[in-house]
């Protein structure tokens, strides 16, 4: 979500799974299965991972490569699409990672990818 290639390049060496799905649903539910207040849960999730993100939406199983998109970073997402993200994941509302995407260069690129 935050840009830096050292870090995902430095996960994906050391064999992270590239598309695993995220288990973070969302603030709230977080906050009652953790039972913690849901501010709590907001501001950790904004202070560790990225302020950017709708804290009443669903995340469960959005793959690296979708929260990639989701932040506009083509850099990470042609890493992630070198070590092997599938572009065609679904999470559990049903989107793909082009579901996120803003731009047309973010978009052809996604295209290009799925097709192969």
């Amino acid at each position: 979500m935050n840009g830096n290639l050292k870090v995902v390049e430095t996960l994906l060496e050391l064999g992270a799974d590239v598309n695993l799905g995220d288990e973070f649903s969302n603030v709230y539910q977080v906050a009652k299965d953790k039972r913690v207040h849901s501010l709590e849960v907001w501001a950790t999730r904004e202070d560790e991972f990225s302020e950017k993100l709708n804290m009443r939406a669903t995340f469960r199983n959005t793959t690296a490569l979708h929260y990639a998109v989701l932040a506009d970073e083509i850099k990470v997402v042609e890493i992630l699409l070198n070590h092997g993200a599938d572009p065609s994941k679904v999470n559990d509302i049903g989107h793909k990672p082009i579901d996120y995407a803003n731009s047309k260069e973010m978009k052809q690129l996604l295209e290009t990818a799925t097709t192969k």
